[in-house]
């Protein structure tokens, strides 16, 4: 499903309410809010209307989101995640190096 949400700020009681008619009913919502810092404000928003549903929630940074989606996911724990795409991508070194080794595979190019 697709949540049309583009930043932060657009996150309320109306955007959320997707996520409450989930069934199964979720273990746990990751939200991922971009590369913005959580704010103890933003938190407590966000919180006061998922504990209305008894819906536990992570509130992250879209990277950190990420990580925590796949590792619960990979717990099979019953788990969806909301997300903000960042304005910023880091790439690392490893990064660079992991691409182009599946470049080079894809491709058929020997070193």
């Amino acid at each position: 499903m697709q949540w049309n949400v583009n930043d932060y700020q657009s996150i309320n009681e109306e955007t959320l309410s997707l996520f409450c008619l989930l069934e199964p009913k979720l273990d746990v919502l990751v939200i991922g809010i971009g590369d913005h810092t959580v704010t103890p404000a933003l938190s407590k928003h966000i919180l006061k209307f998922i504990r209305k549903y008894n819906i536990n929630i992570e509130l992250l940074t879209t990277e950190q989101a990420c990580t925590t989606f796949n590792f619960l996911n990979a717990e099979n724990r019953i788990v969806a995640g909301a997300l903000i795409p960042p304005m910023h991508v880091k790439i690392n070194e490893n990064d660079i190096l992991k691409s182009q080794i599946r470049n080079n595979s894809l491709f058929g190019i020997s070193d």
